[in-house]
């Protein structure tokens, strides 16, 4: 496969995938779009464990919807730093938490990092991960000019709510 036909490869933080369980907006249908395979989703392996420990926490539907969206996207997994890199760079993200994750998306290279984090979206991150190939976007931004979502569209499902999606009884 040549580099045209090279899918497209989008890691998404776990603050998506969580909000994507949570509400039928706009991380939904991010989740949606990994499901078909429209790109190939690449998650740190961090980001996996985050998520699986909210799910286990949460329980119920929440549980249930996170291990179906893991299943059914076939994602793939992201090399983990080391601990020494994840000491070497404790200035790459002002949080130190997600310092794993912006390392996992330089090492498995991404054409976007998609996280609504704002500790990602400090001018000094993004350019640091810039630098490194790693293009980090919100996830409204990403709908729009990678998915080519119309604005109508976006705010269309702004603030839709389970309610509105749901036959009645199936509400969470």
């Amino acid at each position: 496969m040549g580099e045209a036909e090279r899918p497209l490869r989008v890691m998404a933080d776990s603050n998506i995938i969580i909000a994507g369980v949570l509400k039928p907006r706009w991380f939904f249908e991010f989740l949606g779009h990994a499901i078909r395979g429209d790109f190939q989703l690449v998650l740190a392996p961090q980001t996996v464990a985050e998520v699986l420990r909210w799910a286990k926490v949460k329980g119920g539907y929440r549980r249930g919807a996170v291990e179906f969206f893991l299943a059914a996207c076939r994602f793939e997994l992201a090399p983990a730093p080391s601990t020494e890199e994840v000491q070497a760079n404790a200035d790459l993200v002002r949080d130190a938490t997600d310092i794993p994750v912006a390392l996992s998306a330089i090492k498995a290279r991404p054409d976007y990092l998609v996280t609504n984090d704002e500790d990602f979206h400090s001018e000094k991150t993004e350019v640091a991960l810039k630098k490194q190939g790693v293009q980090v976007m919100r996830v409204g931004m990403f709908l729009a000019e990678v998915m080519g979502w119309k604005s109508w569209e976006l705010e269309a499902i702004r603030l839709r709510e389970w309610a509105a999606t749901l036959p009645p009884g199936l509400i969470p």
